[in-house]
């Protein structure tokens, strides 16, 4: 039935009315005081209408519902966030006192990955400090020169058999996310005896410190797994076929006691050596209702161990060797795994082995393993570009294919290393993005910004490209890292200095925060997921 109005100004009242409740506007309503000559209906007393005072004509009204849906619409596009920016308090950045788990965790092979110097590890960590951002930098370069000399040596040991370790300065008080070392519980034995380790994407071995400690064992937060006590621990004897896995995996083979030795060295001057060795390995899941056990994994029983691992108990191997855990389950996970690396000390992320069930796997990007696992164990890859604020950034190919052009992904590494002419032109665009903030530098980072005072900080996003097309958007956590204090954050890139010839690109773990990173490794290819973990 067709509305009737008493006047014509009724009309354009109920017209109003209508238009905004389509576009969303708030109506106002309010009841009339008495009947008038104009508008004798009760039929319209206490409808909704536009608190109006003088009268408007027809245009006028028309004109005011524009100027206001305007107003709303330009209110929208003030608080929206800038094409090819990102808009984010310092705060955000920083971590809290209270551990937020993930929530996103539902495979039952999904162990919890915890940042060891935040409230989420499950034990007193009053002892532990944070690295200085000189400690951090220069464990990377250690860390690069390690997994160059593994590769240019052609796996003549697992570490430095030719190669000098670097000294490490050892202060602590900075604060910076993505701190080299991500930590997983396992149980180790039958009865399980559960110690933090290490997760490594660069390391081949599965190693744990074990008593009785023949050498030397340094003190470590858990209790030292004790082999005499586990009723599956068995010693491999200098005999066996499997003392030829450790020449094969670049390890160094002895025997001792009729026991086959291994040694492995890393190079941060981390080391540790003992008795190649087969047990009962057990994961928990990260929401605690499953266990898988694991039976006849070959790992190291660590009896002479040097430590720059700040007490961890050893190291768990993901690499493609055929001693790293992903290698010796194969069958159970189809050499299949994946993890996402918490956004901050505070909060967890998870390591998954095997494929998971989910809508969201059709939008990872995956970007091939540019080598053979015969030719090289390390997950390598090829990055090809860069952009800052959308703009593709005018850098030569050769840039990225020099020197060899091999680039790897490591979960042990912190900041992304790029070659000097590529992090230059990074650089560049992003300082002239960047011009409304103080700039300031460290002795070891050169673009990093005093934000004292500033409450949200706008800055231009940053994107990797890898080969095949694939094209890796950066949050703001893996473009920039608060250093020294709250208010001083740098740019999260490192140039390489001329001594990592082989090893063009280091894609470190800062980068990989709060995304999910997929490794088929059966399949040849890497996956991203960026916002995948939240």
């Amino acid at each position: 039935m067709q509305q009737q109005f008493a006047t014509m100004d009724d009309y354009w009242r109920f017209d109003m009315t209508e238009l905004r409740r389509e576009l969303g506007l708030s109506v106002y309503s309010r009841r009339r005081r008495g009947p008038t000559a104009s508008a004798p209906s009760a039929a319209l007393v206490g409808e909704p209408i536009i608190d109006k005072g003088e009268p408007w004509n027809c245009q006028g009204r028309r004109l005011l519902l524009l100027l206001q849906t305007f107003v709303f619409f330009l209110c929208l596009v003030c608080y929206a966030e800038e094409p090819n920016r990102h808009i984010f308090s310092v705060t955000s950045l920083l971590p809290s006192t209270v551990c937020t788990r993930s929530t996103k965790v539902s495979n039952k092979a999904s162990l919890e990955l915890v940042n060891k110097h935040g409230p989420c590890i499950a034990r007193n960590q009053s002892n532990q400090n944070t690295h200085s951002l000189s400690h951090i930098v220069g464990r990377d370069r250690a860390r690069i020169a390690y997994l160059q000399s593994r590769r240019s040596k052609n796996l003549a040991r697992d570490g430095f058999e030719q190669s000098k370790a670097i000294s490490i300065p050892t202060d602590a008080g900075s604060v910076v996310n993505g701190q080299s070392d991500y930590l997983i519980k396992v149980g180790i034995g039958s009865p399980k005896q559960e110690v933090y380790v290490v997760m490594d994407t660069g390391s081949n071995i599965f190693w744990t410190q074990c008593k009785p400690c023949t050498g030397k064992c340094y003190k470590q937060v858990d209790p030292i797994y004790d082999s005499s006590k586990s009723l599956k621990y068995r010693a491999i004897p200098c005999s066996s076929s499997l003392c030829d896995v450790l020449s094969n995996s670049g390890l160094g083979q002895d025997c001792e006691e009729n026991k086959c030795t291994y040694r492995v060295e890393y190079g941060d001057e981390t080391s540790s050596s003992g008795y190649l060795s087969i047990e009962r390995l057990t994961i928990r899941s990260a929401s605690g209702r499953s266990t898988i056990a694991v039976n006849d994994i070959l790992f190291g029983c660590g009896q002479n161990n040097s430590d720059v691992l700040d007490t961890e108990s050893g190291v768990m191997g993901l690499d493609r060797g055929p001693l790293s855990f992903v290698s010796q389950t194969t069958r159970l996970f189809q050499n299949y795994f994946s993890y996402c690396l918490p956004t901050s000390t505070s909060t967890t992320g998870y390591l998954t082995f095997g494929k998971t069930d989910g809508i969201r796997n059709k939008f990872i990007k995956f970007t091939p393993i540019t080598t053979s696992a015969s030719t090289s164990q390390f997950y390598d890859i090829e990055i090809n570009g860069l952009s800052v604020a959308g703009q593709k950034l005018n850098i030569s190919s050769t840039v990225f294919t020099s020197s060899g052009g091999l680039g790897i992904i490591d979960s042990g590494t912190a900041f992304t290393f790029l070659p000097s002419a590529a992090y230059i032109a990074l650089r560049t665009a992003f300082r002239r993005q960047m011009t409304n903030y103080k700039l300031t530098r460290t002795a070891e980072l050169d673009t990093c910004y005093d934000f004292t005072g500033v409450d949200s900080v706008s800055i231009p996003s940053v994107s990797i490209f890898f080969k095949g097309g694939i094209e890796l958007p950066l949050q703001p956590e893996n473009i920039m890292t608060v250093v020294a204090s709250p208010s001083k954050v740098c740019l999260a890139f490192i140039p390489t200095d001329g001594s990592d010839s082989g090893t063009n690109f280091i894609l470190g773990n800062i980068q990989q925060l709060g995304m999910q990173v997929v490794y088929d490794v059966s399949g040849g290819k890497i996956g991203f997921l960026p916002g995948a973990c939240n």
